[in-house]
């Protein structure tokens, strides 16, 4: 057979002789066949994509999605491209974002973010051989880390009628990924919802805004003696809003002639004792004990009667024998012969809840189940925001769906049989 290489064709010849007195024969057969050689088909690599929390690393399955070509594809030789030099890597850091490794034995990509970051990372290409060595094309890698907004805490301060306060509302704000921005501080309007710098409460007085510091100041119209409050929110330096928080002040008339010298609120068991202290009284009638959950809505617990008049020393208790479960606010109402009075500032104490509220799975994706749900007469789930996202309530079953929430953090309020409120922190993680 002979091959002619520039036509591809191949011709064969068979020669049959014979040998013999009679006479010579001679048999000629031409055979034609055409072959054609094709390129090989190298394997496609397909973008990939990923979202994950601040600070968890995620690792992606690059080769998933990947096609095929003429051969299978190997996954020991996928390689990163670095987007700084272009050379085939198993390694790229991305300075200030993270860093993307490659597992050489099974080809998944890895990407580890730094502490702090939050934000779409540098996209980064990578490539894969299949087992004859052909080399796919550019695929790109992108991921989210999501950012962890602040949180906003509520404030409180106290003043005297006609007197403005000011406080750094920001100062006890937890940061999220990155640092509150203390020249983002904005009031929220009660009516619009609309984020201010001021908001004026008619009959009560000015919430405003200094937008170089972030400090608030409220200023009561003259004459106003209650309580005023107004929610707020941080930005940080990501562009992230934190949830809503009160700013409640308290403001109380002109001193009445009695000196409070001391005020503390300590926990005895379960109990709540209040001590106090005056110094002086003066046409003094009788103290009355109030008690707070928010802030906002104060409600008498007791009374207790004053000495009267005195220019030395006296001392008085008073014990709440059932102080809610988490955070108690108390401030004293001094009361006078003539119905006059005077609030004391605020002090506070905190009961760690007696009933075991235990919710698994947490982080939950569809259903979250509690292990104690027969001693529960409400369920109330709201969003960092403060919105419902769920409500319901005495539980016939031990779940709760939460598929229809989106991935994020939630707040579970729940209400026991014997009265007390317990709330703890979920996770939804889809």
């Amino acid at each position: 057979m002979k091959i002619n290489i520039l036509t591809h064709s191949a011709f064969f010849a068979a020669v049959i002789f014979f040998s013999g007195s009679p006479l010579f024969a001679r048999v000629e057969t031409k055979i034609s066949a055409t072959i054609r050689v094709g390129a090989a088909s190298p394997p496609v690599a397909v973008a990939d994509a990923a979202t994950t929390a601040q600070m968890t690393p995620v690792t992606l399955t690059v080769l998933a999605n990947d096609i095929q070509g003429s051969a299978m594809i190997d996954p020991l030789t996928v390689m990163l491209i670095n987007p700084y030099t272009g050379a085939s890597v198993l390694s790229v850091t991305i300075l200030y974002q993270g860093t993307f490794n490659v597992n050489p034995l099974d080809g998944t990509i890895t990407f580890t973010p730094i502490p702090g970051f939050g934000s779409v990372v540098k996209p980064v290409n990578y490539t894969v051989q299949d087992i004859t060595g052909v080399l796919s094309n550019q695929a790109e890698i992108i991921v989210t880390v999501t950012p962890t907004p602040p949180t906003a805490v509520p404030d409180f301060a106290t003043t005297q009628e006609n007197t403005p306060v000011s406080l750094t509302v920001w100062n006890n704000d937890i940061a999220g990924t990155a640092m509150i921005d203390p020249q983002i501080v904005k009031l929220i309007d009660p009516v619009t919802g609309l984020r201010v710098f001021s908001y004026n409460i008619s009959g009560e007085g000015l919430f405003a805004v200094n937008y170089l510091t972030g400090v608030v100041t409220f200023t009561p119209v003259a004459g106003f003696v209650g309580t005023s409050a107004i929610n707020y929110v941080v930005q940080d330096l990501n562009g992230e809003f934190s949830n809503q928080a009160a700013i409640t002040v308290d403001v109380t008339a002109k001193p009445l002639p009695v000196t409070l010298a001391v005020f503390i609120v300590s926990k005895e068991a379960r109990m709540a004792k209040l001590n106090w202290e005056t110094t002086a009284e003066t046409n003094s009638d009788h103290f009355e004990i109030q008690h707070s959950i928010t802030g906002k809505k104060w409600s008498k617990i007791g009374e207790v009667v004053s000495e009267g008049e005195s220019t030395m020393k006296k001392s008085y208790t008073f014990t709440d024998l059932n102080p809610a479960n988490g955070g108690n606010l108390y401030r004293l109402k001094m009361i006078d012969k003539d119905a006059a009075f005077t609030y004391s500032r605020i002090q506070s104490v905190t009961f760690e809840t007696g009933n075991d509220l235990s919710v698994y799975p947490n982080p939950v994706a569809s259903e979250l189940f509690i292990r104690d749900y027969s001693a529960v007469t409400r369920i109330l789930i709201t969003d960092l925001m403060g919105r419902t996202v769920y409500q319901s309530g005495v539980p016939t079953t031990g779940t709760i769906n939460v598929t229809t929430l989106p991935t994020g953090m939630y707040i579970m309020n729940t209400t026991w049989i014997n009265g007390p409120v317990s709330s703890q922190k979920i996770v939804v993680r889809k």
